[in-house]
C-alpha cells in the first residue's frame, strides 16, 4: 500500500465532493436572487455558514465551473460595492429544475449532481495530475 497516494486520493475526493456541494448551493443562491457578483455570492455563502469568510475565491472557481457546464452565464457588469471596480454579474441560464440532494442522482440534463460531471460517461481519476478524465 502506498500511503501518500492513498491520502492524496482521499483529499482529492473530499475536495471534489465539497466543490460539488458548493456548486449546488451557488446555483440555489443564483436561482433565488439572480444578478450577483462573485463577491456577493461569496458573502452569501458566508452568511449561510457554508464558508469561514466571505473571500471571493470561495465562489469564483465554482462560478467558472457552472458557466462551463452551461448552468449560469455572465449577464452584464456593475461596479462592485466592495472594491469599487467593474465586475461580472452572474445569472442562471434559462429554465431550471430545482437542484436535487447530495445523493448523486442523474439530473434531467444528464449531469451527476454529486460530481457535476455527465452521468453517461465513465471516469478515471489520475493520481499524478489530480485530474478526472473521461474514459
Amino acid at each position: 500500500m502506498n500511503i501518500p497516494k492513498e491520502t492524496r486520493r482521499q483529499s482529492y475526493e473530499a475536495i471534489q465532493q465539497n466543490a460539488a456541494t458548493r456548486r449546488r448551493i451557488i446555483l440555489e443562491i443564483l436561482t433565488e436572487r439572480s444578478g450577483m457578483t462573485a463577491r456577493e455570492v461569496a458573502a452569501e455563502l458566508h452568511r449561510r455558514g457554508i464558508t469561514p469568510t466571505m473571500e471571493r475565491n470561495f465562489a469564483a472557481p465554482r462560478l467558472t465551473e457552472l458557466k462551463d457546464a452551461g448552468k449560469i452565464e455572465v449577464s452584464g457588469k456593475k461596479i462592485c460595492d466592495y472594491t469599487g471596480r467593474s465586475v461580472a454579474v452572474w445569472t442562471t441560464r434559462g429554465p431550471r429544475e430545482a437542484p436535487q440532494g447530495l445523493c448523486g442522482e442523474r439530473t434531467s440534463d444528464g449531469v451527476n449532481e454529486l460530481s457535476g460531471l455527465p452521468a453517461s460517461e465513465e471516469y478515471e481519476v489520475r493520481e499524478d495530475k489530480k485530474e478526472v478524465s473521461i474514459i
